[in-house]
């Protein structure tokens, strides 16, 4: 995350233990109350060290060659991304 900017005095403010501080008194010699915490990171996917089921693969598999092959197409292409990956999860379920 970068640093934002304190709307009361637009400094960029400083890294802190709970977020960013503005670091600039206020005219009364108060230091600025303003802070920002950070949002929550989320938590990455993890299988736990279990295989994913064959249908499970199927479904990784279908959706990775979907999304390789409209990479970049834009938010406008993601039916046809899904419907194609819904189609090719068909065809290699019926040859497995």
């Amino acid at each position: 995350m970068t640093a934002p900017t304190c709307p009361t005095h637009q400094k960029v403010m400083r890294p802190g233990q709970g977020g960013f501080f503005c670091p600039s008194k206020m005219p009364d010699g108060s230091w600025c109350t303003y802070k920002v915490k950070p949002e929550p990171a989320a938590e990455p996917a993890t299988n736990h060290g279990t295989a994913p089921a064959s249908g499970d693969a199927l479904a990784v598999a279908s959706l990775s060659f979907a999304a390789a092959l409209f990479r970049g197409a834009g938010t406008e292409m993601g039916d046809d991304a899904i419907a194609l990956a819904i189609k090719t999860y068909q065809a290699m379920s019926a040859i497995k």
